[in-house]
């Protein structure tokens, strides 16, 4: 399974909670405020396109390149970014949208590899997820 998603990387936060009163002696509120779900939303959609008729089995690598646009202000020289969004914003909750549609269960990726750059084309998210071969190899090989 591999495609990419065009657009912003946007962090993949669940949200926060705000709590506020409606009057001074009133219970609590509490309200989640969901930031950034448009982008979350476009990558699971675009990610659904690319199923596979039945769910992967087996164990699994997962890969993501998030592909940032280059600040005016960053050297030439800096070839990752090192600013926000940090990487694990940016992947958190992208394994868990795709159990039984990619994969039965997100447990199965036993490999990880999640990577931000300066874009060099385009904009966006690479994502690839892959069987690994764990047939016992013949004698020889």
């Amino acid at each position: 399974i591999r495609f990419f998603v065009a657009g912003i990387p946007k962090s993949m936060s669940v949200g926060t909670t705000i709590k506020f009163r409606r009057s001074t002696y009133g219970p609590t509120q509490h309200v989640q405020s969901r930031r950034h779900t448009e982008w979350a939303i476009l990558v699971r959609e675009i990610g659904l396109r690319h199923a596979p008729p039945t769910p992967l089995t087996g164990p699994l690598v997962f890969t993501a390149v998030f592909s940032l646009p280059r600040p005016k202000s960053a050297p030439k020289t800096l070839t990752h970014p090192i600013r926000r969004p940090d990487v694990d914003g940016l992947f958190h909750k992208l394994s868990d949208c795709w159990n039984s549609v990619f994969y039965e269960d997100d447990s199965q990726i036993v490999s990880l590899v999640v990577t931000k750059q300066f874009a060099t084309e385009r904009v966006g998210v690479e994502i690839r997820v892959e069987r690994i071969d764990s047939s016992p190899r013949e004698a020889g090989d």
